[in-house]
């Protein structure tokens, strides 16, 4: 009888792994790229505001 780890059987390597390796690396920098875009979106977005709320057209309160 063969023995399954005679050595004069090869060890499988599989691929797998690495194709997983990789699709949880790019997972995770695109979920970084993504973030940082929405970051800067939302900055944009609150800096605008402020110089719609900040305006100096405003009418001033009525005095009494």
């Amino acid at each position: 009888m063969m023995d399954e780890r005679s050595p004069e059987t090869p060890r499988r390597r599989y691929r797998w792994p690495w194709f997983l390796l990789a699709g949880v690396t790019l997972f995770f920098l695109a979920s970084m790229m993504w973030l940082l875009f929405a970051v800067e979106r939302v900055k944009r977005n609150k800096a605008s505001t402020l110089e719609l709320t900040n305006s100096h057209t405003s009418p001033e309160p009525a005095k009494r």
